[in-house]
């Protein structure tokens, strides 16, 4: 369930990054956009360790088995074109 913290965290400072970004257009602050630019790397980087911690919760609670037909079954899905050819 930790990866639930670190999805809200990545949210969080995505949204602090979007608002820094619209200060610094406003002001022309060079402040804003380091801290922008802080924030939405750090916004990535907790997103990465919350899929992670995801993957790791689903390996160790379903089993290898059932996860890899799990992950396979969105990949291939995300992948499956619904247009007639």
């Amino acid at each position: 369930m930790i990866y639930w913290i670190f999805l809200a965290l990545a949210i969080v400072t995505e949204v602090i990054g979007t608002l820094s970004m619209k200060h610094a257009s406003v002001s022309g602050d060079f402040t804003g956009m380091a801290v922008m630019y802080v924030m939405i790397a750090s916004s990535y980087i907790l997103l990465a360790i919350a899929v992670k911690k995801w993957l790791w919760a689903l390996l160790t609670h379903y089993g290898k088995a059932s996860a890899y037909y799990l992950l396979r079954l969105l990949v291939c899905c995300g992948l499956e074109s619904h247009y007639p050819q």
